[in-house]
């Protein structure tokens, strides 16, 4: 049951919503951009596709992704996003792409807590890191896309029982702001350029009586080395389902099945991917130590992190560093530096969400994104609109 149910079932009447080819759309190609899948159709809707169609939503049309939405290099959802004057699009998070999608082009990421939104039909890759991530114009599209989307569904067992509170979100009953938590050191990856407009938007939230506060933080490195860990041997385990055997490319063989199954491994992901795929077999079969040291440091940031929004209310950094650029990243290596300061929020499972500081006018501008406490969800959006207008004027 979605967590608006019976409270306003027009919620997103008429909205143009884009669908990439990582989420299921019935009667159409669904590949996820990945040669896998190649000419795959989807069979039936992703859960949060058929509930924003349910809600009123138009399907505005479909757009490429990254291989399995890992990283931007091939994805075409802000471009269509653009082009199609749509309201809304689904991403794949993975590491942060809608977040900075949005950042770079002057519109609203947002990456909802883990376990609030199902995945069925999304075509994923790293189960417990991924998220269905939203683009919108406004806060209030995402808020309302989320009122429809997220809630229990017996297709995604990984979802949490308990319902998402605080939806339809509502202006807070308090004139009383936030206090904003900046990690330590989070600009030290930016330009002079791009420190210097992060910079002045702290200013003016501090001037308009927002509390910030430092707050302690892990190195971008531990984000990066816990992510790939974990992320690489998670894609190892999501992939080997793709045999040839039940659907997707079957490579031609003359041989026999398991000459069949070789080819098709071989031909089924490109090497950036298999790069990826590589490291985390090696973890699986022969360092799985290091995958459990990557799990129970997990945990335990988890708990921290936890902590730390005792003491604030929300987390603010930077959203893109000075490079090298997610759209352009080839490299497994170079994509986890592009995301290094949205990694956090997969990681941890966290919401957040993510604007840009200039509308997307300054090239170098790394954007703001905001992090709330888990299943914040409805109390980050709120906030997240007060800290926009107060920085642009909701322009």
């Amino acid at each position: 049951m979605k967590i608006s149910e019976s409270e306003n079932p027009d919620r997103l009447r008429d909205k143009k919503l884009i669908a990439p080819a990582n989420f299921s759309v019935r009667d159409q190609v669904s590949d996820a951009g990945s040669p896998a899948l190649e000419k795959f159709t989807a069979l039936e809707n992703a859960t949060v596709v058929q509930r924003s169609l349910e809600a009123g939503a138009v399907l505005a049309g479909r757009a490429a992704t990254a291989e399995f939405g890992f990283g931007l290099n091939g994805d075409a959802c802000l471009k269509n996003f653009t082009s199609q004057a749509a309201d809304l699009a689904f991403m794949a998070d993975l590491a942060g792409e809608p977040r900075y999608a949005a950042a770079a082009g002057g519109r609203f990421g947002f990456k909802p807590s883990h376990g609030t939104v199902s995945r069925a039909g999304l075509i994923g890759l790293m189960p417990s890191l991924e998220a269905v991530g939203l683009l919108g114009n406004h806060p209030a599209d995402v808020a309302a896309a989320m009122a429809e989307i997220a809630g229990f569904d017996g297709k995604d067992f990984s979802l949490e029982a308990e319902p998402l509170a605080g939806f339809p979100v509502r202006p807070p009953k308090t004139e009383s702001k936030p206090v904003l938590g900046r990690p330590a050191g989070c600009e030290a990856r930016l330009s002079p350029a791009a420190r210097e407009i992060f910079s002045a938007g702290l200013k003016k939230l501090e001037g308009a009586g927002f509390p910030v506060r430092e707050v302690p933080w892990p190195g971008d490195e531990t984000f990066r080395d816990l992510h790939r860990v974990i992320g690489s041997v998670e894609a190892s385990s999501s992939c080997g389902k793709f045999d040839g055997v039940r659907y997707g490319l079957r490579a031609d063989s003359a041989n026999n099945w398991n000459d069949m199954y070789l080819k098709t491994r071989a031909a089924s992901f490109s090497t950036f991917l298999k790069t990826l795929l590589f490291q985390g077999a090696f973890f699986q079969f022969e360092s799985y130590g290091t995958f459990e040291r990557a799990a129970r440091i997990r945990a335990r940031l988890i708990r921290e992190i936890g902590q730390l929004f005792e003491t604030v209310d929300l987390i603010i950094s930077p959203v893109r560093p000075e490079t090298p650029a997610a759209e352009s990243a080839r490299e497994v290596d170079q994509t986890y530096a592009a995301f290094s300061l949205t990694l956090p929020a997969n990681v941890t499972g966290c919401p957040a969400l993510a604007f840009s500081l200039s509308g997307g006018r300054e090239a170098s501008d790394p954007g703001l994104q905001v992090m709330g406490g888990f299943r914040s969800d409805a109390f980050l959006l709120a906030c997240g609109k007060r800290l926009f207008e107060t920085l642009t004027g909701g322009a």
